[in-house]
């Protein structure tokens, strides 16, 4: 199927493009969108990457399918993270972001492990399946996150104004 030089190849567009998304077009999303709905869209877009990715019967589509995945992620990462510096009191925001990171870490240590279990007893295809059932679950619990206005976030910054 494909050779570690296609697969090297795959994980170089899905580098680049999460570096185009972070380090460019992230700041303009959140302040025309904002956290929450980034999240959720985020999610959402996880979850249409992860059902494409097993129906991906040739490159292009494929191509498509880790894109969107690539942005998903893009977006869904940084959103979660700045939604916690956000909403955290200033006494505790480290203490929220070091527990947001680990619960982060704790994902890309348990997901891969639920995810080779799912190959193995169930098939290729039933680790992105399983992984899109959870990202639903994210969609949803994300519509029920409190909105945090930009306006809210300066004030937090500059007390004074």
């Amino acid at each position: 199927h494909y050779s570690n030089f296609d697969n090297m190849l795959m994980f170089l567009y899905i580098g680049i493009l999460i570096v185009i998304v972070q380090g460019r077009l992230i700041h303009g999303l959140s302040k025309k969108f904002g956290e929450k709905k980034l999240i959720t869209a985020g999610c959402s877009l996880l979850v249409l990457g992860l059902l494409l990715t097993p129906l991906s019967d040739n490159s292009i589509l494929l191509y498509l399918a880790l894109g969107i995945l690539a942005f998903g992620s893009g977006i869904n990462t940084p959103s979660n993270q700045s939604l916690l510096s956000k909403l955290a009191d200033d006494d505790v925001q480290g203490g929220v972001l070091g527990v947001g990171q680990s619960l982060s870490t704790m994902g890309r240590i348990l997901g891969p492990a639920v995810g080779g279990i799912a190959f193995q007893e169930w098939g290729a295809t039933s680790p992105y399946i399983i992984g899109a059932c959870a990202m639903v679950v994210c969609v949803v619990l994300s519509v029920l996150l409190p909105e945090v206005s930009h306006l809210n976030s300066q004030k937090q910054e500059n007390p004074a104004n």
